[in-house]
């Protein structure tokens, strides 16, 4: 035996002719090693392989003859090995783990040769398992923010369905006008926008939550484990932050709608849906929003022909809304109350202006004329999707608690309590303030009529809560009815 077969026999105790084939389990990235001399010179070289975290590579022993049969049967077309049958004078077994042939290598007499090759095999795995995680990561992320997509959202849900675990929150968030910005100041401006925008949400959830891009302008965060309230403060301390900042020197105004999934009859789709919808009732509700400007256009009209002034619903919305504050209305309620401010007495568009202004006491005919306007303006916004409860608090705000309102002469617990809230805050201010038909009340005579008609005209819980938040000055009323 020559000093190269004698180098090679005691090395690895192979003969000349044999080959080394080299079998990576697609899985697992793991070799099992059958051969005990074998498996002592990987272990010898496995500092190597861990660099590139593998543990080592599949070798398998052949003489030459299976080796032809195995290199025709399955290297040429590349197919995959359901169960290989080892044999060789030093080695006995089956491999029955699936594995593909990635390479056949001659057996080299250098060792550094053998040791190149199976790194270089290796390496290619690696980019290919490197290549594959990007790839997923792409298929689940929006490429411009970095946050999940809707493709992850649509295998989440499937998850959240299963798993049942409630409650669960869900805010639906919209960049108002990013097509106008997008007009304005180009797209890459508009996409900054979208990248600060979701900078700023990814900061004031939990890690636990989940934030994904819907949409071009458009957000859903996913609050695990939190109820409505908790959803509202989330909610709440989004509205400071874009209120309070500017985001590439723009003013950034956000749509927002929160729903909770919180009995497991409900589906998801169905909360999603509401707090989406939740959503443009609180884009309708701010005059910075877009969507806002057809409520602006019903009150410029209204105010072209009546007392109903912008100063008057601005004053109401404020007072309004600290008492829905303190009464414990959520988000959804509160908005509502707001559009209310404004739009609670828009059917007097269709009243003679002539009877709007009119100085002197109404004849009975007029009065019948101008208790239609409650009825008008439900008419007028009842098939807006979103303003389904304000225009039943339109329709009932001149409904008295005792039962003798009109028009349909609800009483008590029937009337909307949006309604119930608007009632009072209007008397307050047309008391407060001077009107064509009359002077302006001081303010102790005010309170103290609402104190005389608690329990006939007004809800007497709603006017205790009224007069408490007065006199514990929890807000400044001077300063509300003197800032216009």
């Amino acid at each position: 035996m020559n000093k190269r077969n004698r180098i090679e026999k005691k090395s690895f105790c192979f003969f000349k002719n044999n080959r080394i084939l080299i079998l990576v389990d697609d899985n697992k990235l793991l070799a099992k090693i059958k051969s005990v001399l074998a498996n002592k010179y990987v272990l010898d070289t496995a500092n190597n392989f861990n660099k590139n975290k593998f543990s080592s590579a599949d070798l398998i022993i052949l003489d030459q003859n299976n080796y032809y049969q195995m290199k025709n049967k399955f290297v040429k077309n590349k197919r995959v090995i359901p169960k290989l049958l080892i044999k060789n004078k030093k080695i006995k077994g089956e491999k029955a783990l699936p594995v593909r042939i990635t390479e056949v290598i001659d057996l080299p007499l250098r060792k550094s040769i053998f040791l190149n090759r199976i790194k270089l095999i290796l390496n290619r795995k690696k980019e290919l398992y490197q290549y594959q995680l990007k790839l997923k990561y792409f298929l689940l992320h929006d490429q411009l923010t970095g946050l999940y997509n809707r493709q992850f959202l649509n295998k989440y849900l499937i998850k959240l369905k299963n798993k049942k675990s409630i409650p669960i929150s869900f805010i639906v968030v919209n960049i108002d006008s990013l097509k106008a910005i997008n007009k304005k100041y180009g797209h890459n401006f508009g996409d900054q926008i979208v990248k600060e925008t979701a900078t700023i949400l990814s900061k004031l959830v939990g890690l636990r939550d989940y934030i994904i891009r819907t949409g071009g302008d458009e957000f859903l965060i996913i609050l695990l484990s939190k109820n409505l309230v908790k959803a509202e403060k989330i909610v709440e301390k989004i509205e400071v932050m874009f209120y309070n900042n500017l985001i590439n020197k723009v003013k950034v105004s956000l749509g927002i709608g929160v729903a909770t999934w919180s009995k497991l009859s409900q589906s998801i789709e169905s909360v999603i849906t509401t707090a989406m919808t939740n959503m443009y009732l609180n884009k309708l509700s701010k005059k910075e929003s877009t969507r806002h400007r057809v409520i602006s256009a019903m009150i410029k009209t209204l105010e072209a022909k009546s007392f109903e002034t912008y100063d008057h619903a601005e004053r109401m919305k404020k007072l309004a809304v600290n008492l829905g504050k303190s009464v414990n209305l959520n988000k959804k309620e509160i908005d509502e109350l707001k559009l209310l401010s404004d739009l609670h007495d828009l059917g007097k568009v269709a009243i003679p202006e002539s009877i709007l202004k009119k100085p002197a006491k109404l004849t009975k005919t007029e009065f019948e004329i101008i208790k239609k306007h409650p009825r008008i303006g439900y008419e007028i916004i009842k098939n807006i999707p979103e303003l389904q409860n304000v225009g039943k608090a339109v329709l009932a705000h001149h409904e008295r608690w005792d039962g003798s309102g009109y028009p349909q002469g609800l009483k008590e617990y029937e009337i909307p309590i949006l309604a119930r809230i608007i009632t009072i805050i209007d008397a307050f201010d047309v008391m407060l303030n001077q009107r064509a038909y009359k002077k302006a009340y001081s303010f102790d005579y005010t309170i103290g009529e609402l104190k005389r008609f608690s329990g006939s005209q007004f809800d007497p819980y709603l006017i205790a809560k009224f007069l408490k938040n007065i006199s514990s000055e929890k807000i400044n009323f001077n300063k509300i009815l003197l800032s216009h």
